[in-house]
């Protein structure tokens, strides 16, 4: 899901729960355990699949196509790895006409936008041939960002909560401050941000330095999780009326505004430029609590044999995000796999995509640390199990108030817009209210239609 930060996958086994120790590499018999079979392979000729991530996650596909091809004789798929901007590289594909067979698809934002293009195809026909249970067979909370008017698009590889809160046990030790729970609150929440900002040292890192609660997120998922959680929204459930104007999303954006420039519990702007983001500056211990999804384990804490990414000498806890004014909803995301409308082999690319995503490819792709899987029967490999660790669990409770993005046609371009004028919020420079107004102005051409 995280697609910024591919560099950092890599290959990983927990052992024992969430924690700094007890890595160990996975063997193959565990890693091929608790594998649905995919069976009755209908699919014949040549296809081509297109997918993002490092090294790493390109050899696992392989090694997956290598399994779908041996499964289904008479099956050959190129695979296309790209390791450049691979949203942008996706649509020029599809704008020349020439996009892949098969493809990867961000489900919180691309599946709705190019399903109204008319860019994938429909899977209904395919689905209800194989009589496929989709709300049995994959995540339910994220199921709705595969399909769009009715109509399914895509073969969910993973869906997973973003907005996980993890913290750093070092930093509360030392600032003798009690571990977040599964019942905090925000004022829970912004008590203990307050205590851990100032300066002091770490046993991972003896410089004293200065060091805040939170990191201060401003990314698209953080500002809908922020406002949800006050009772708001950006846009109303259809995606045709702006509402992040309304009083309780301003309310809840400013608490966050606060949080940096009245009771200095996370970086203000000035502050934040030289201590890095929600996973550089977690990982080199500028800031005690970061909210991340699954991938954090690979991406950021870097305990995988084969990681580029140096291990964390601090030990983490991971809790389900504090509740809000109103609720503590959390924001889900999936990936999915899509079959491009204009393939000429539609057939053979679904039956690909059944494979990666519930078999081979699935456990593959959840066991380098991408992202959770998508269907249910892979939270029983072990590979997945042992790569994730408690994780699954927290996630699991967190799913209990999960909540979807709106399906907006044109997100990139509304959050850019958004983001444009949230900016100087964030600065301290105008309010949340005045911020919002002037967002919403902007970004209602970009509403649907």
């Amino acid at each position: 899901m995280k697609r910024a930060l591919v560099a950092f996958v890599s290959v990983a086994v927990l052992i024992g729960g969430t924690g700094s120790a007890g890595w160990a590499q996975t063997s193959q018999s565990a890693a091929n355990s608790s594998l649905p079979k995919i069976t009755g392979c209908t699919a014949k000729g040549h296809i081509s699949f297109f997918h993002w991530g490092d090294k790493n996650t390109d050899k696992g596909f392989r090694q997956a196509i290598s399994a779908a091809e041996k499964a289904c004789p008479g099956l050959t798929v190129d695979n296309q790895w790209d390791q450049g901007n691979y949203d942008t590289d996706l649509k020029t594909k599809i704008g020349s006409g020439n996009a892949p067979d098969l493809f990867m698809l961000d489900g919180a934002k691309r599946i709705a936008q190019y399903a109204s293009q008319g860019a994938l195809a429909n899977l209904n026909s395919f689905v209800k041939r194989d009589k496929l249970n989709l709300k049995k067979t994959y995540v339910p909370q994220c199921l709705p960002q595969m399909q769009y008017k009715g109509k399914t698009y895509g073969m969910m590889l993973a869906c997973s909560d973003q907005q996980l809160l993890f913290y750093n046990k070092d930093m509360f030790k030392a600032r003798n401050v009690k571990f977040p729970t599964d019942k905090w609150t925000y004022k829970d929440f912004r008590a203990a941000a307050m205590k851990l900002s100032g300066n002091y040292s770490v046993p991972g890192d003896p410089t004293s330095k200065l060091r805040f609660g939170y990191v201060g997120s401003t990314d698209d998922f953080a500002v809908q999780q922020y406002i949800w959680q006050w009772g708001g929204d950006w846009t109303n459930k259809a995606g045709t009326t702006c509402t992040l104007d309304s009083p309780a999303a301003a309310k809840g954006l400013q608490w966050w505004v606060d949080l940096k420039y009245k009771d200095h519990g996370a970086p203000t702007a000035q502050q934040a430029g030289s201590l890095g983001d929600k996973v550089s500056g977690f990982r080199d211990q500028s800031f005690a609590m970061s909210f991340m999804g699954p991938w954090a384990m690979n991406y950021t804490f870097g305990k995988s044999p084969g990681s580029t990414v140096t291990p964390v000498k601090f030990k983490w806890g991971v809790v389900t995000p504090p509740k809000g004014l109103k609720n503590n909803q959390t924001l889900v995301a999936s990936t999915g796999l899509v079959v491009y409308s204009k393939s000429k082999n539609k057939n053979a690319a679904y039956w690909l995509a059944k494979f990666e995503s519930l078999g081979k490819g699935g456990q593959v792709y959840a066991a380098v640390g991408d992202d959770t899987p998508g269907a249910l029967a892979l939270y029983k490999n072990k590979a997945v199990k042992k790569e994730f660790g408690s994780i699954i669990g927290v996630q699991n409770k967190a799913y209990k108030t999960a909540r979807r993005p709106v399906q907006l046609l044109n997100y990139d371009q509304f959050y850019s817009a958004v983001a444009n004028d949230l900016s100087p919020m964030w600065s301290g420079q105008t309010s949340a209210a005045d911020a919002t107004k002037k967002a919403c102005t902007d970004a209602k051409q970009y509403l649907n239609p």
